[in-house]
This record gives C-alpha cells, structure tokens and sequence, in this order.
C-alpha cells in the first residue's frame, strides 16, 4: 500500500474500528498527518498570526484539519493495534488520560475553593495544592509517555500472520 493509496483508506474507513489495519496503511496515514499539520501551521503562521494561539484567533487551518483527521486517525490507529493482536480500545488511553487530568484539575479547584470558603488555613491550602499538583502534573506526563512509546512500538510491530480475533490479515 501507497502514500496516496493509504490517504484514500483511511478517509474511506472514517468511523470503521473494525477489521485490521497494515503497518504501511498506518504509518502513510501518519506521515500524511504530520506533514499536512507543518503546513497547515506554517498557513496559519503567515495568514492569521502567531503559532501556539488558539482555535479561533490563530489557527484555523490546522485546528480545523485536527478535527478531521481525528476520527480516521483514531480508527487506523484501532485496526493497527488490531492486526498486532492487540484490543483497539488501547488506541484511546492517551485521550482517557488527558480527560482524567482535566477532570482532576477542576476537581482539585472545587475542592480548595470550598475549603478556602470554609476557612480553611490559607498557606496550608497552598502548599497542599503545590504538591498535589506537581505530582499530579508527574504523574499524568510520566503516564502520558509511557503509554505514547507503547503504541509506537505496538503499532510498529508486523501483523499477527494469519486470522486472528478481528479477521484476516489486511494486505493478503
């Protein structure tokens, strides 16, 4: 399989998370998405501002593209982890963690603006925050990395050779 072969699967198997994906389908798809992002960036760079800014005042172009390479990204990503014999759903632990920090955050707000209302000691609640976060903060990169390098080497590890759990091997 192609770059341009790879481009066309994957936008035709948008929402499909079913079947197996080959290492050559994935890693087209990849390439593809990076070096769309680089322009797309360097776009919005010229045309609307600053890199690094947000969605709607300086990076249109490539926030835009983000959302919709994100689904067929996603699914490749699934039916890869598929084709190693692995289950899909450990395609979605990077963005599972991300929602666990953002949800541990507001948490963490919440909880020391009721014990602040609550008079709680205003230096303890600091340094209680301080080492809550920062180690939150460790541990959810610590997490974050360990599991990217997973699905690196999963996803660049050879198809399991014949039919497995999720079907027949992809390029045969």
């Amino acid at each position: 399989m192609g770059f341009a072969e790879s481009i066309r699967t994957c936008f035709s198997k948008y929402f499909t998370f079913s079947g197996r994906a080959a290492r050559p389908e994935f890693w087209w798809f990849v390439l593809f998405v990076f070096l769309s992002n680089i322009v797309l960036t360097l776009l919005d760079e010229q045309f609307f501002g600053l890199p690094g800014q947000n969605f709607l005042t300086g990076s249109p172009l490539s926030g835009l593209f983000s959302l919709v390479v994100f689904f067929p990204m996603l699914a490749v990503a699934w039916r890869r982890l598929h084709d190693t014999g692995r289950p899909g759903w450990l395609a979605i632990l990077p963005i599972a963690l991300n929602i666990l920090a953002i949800v541990g955050v507001f948490s963490g707000i919440v909880l020391f603006a009721t014990m602040h209302q609550q008079g709680g000691d205003e230096d303890q609640l600091r340094s209680l925050a301080a080492i809550l976060g920062v180690n939150g903060i460790l541990l959810v990169f610590a997490a974050q990395f360990v599991m990217t390098v997973l699905l690196i080497w999963w996803c660049s590890r050879p198809g399991e050779p014949g039919v497995n759990a999720w079907g027949a091997p992809p390029l045969r």
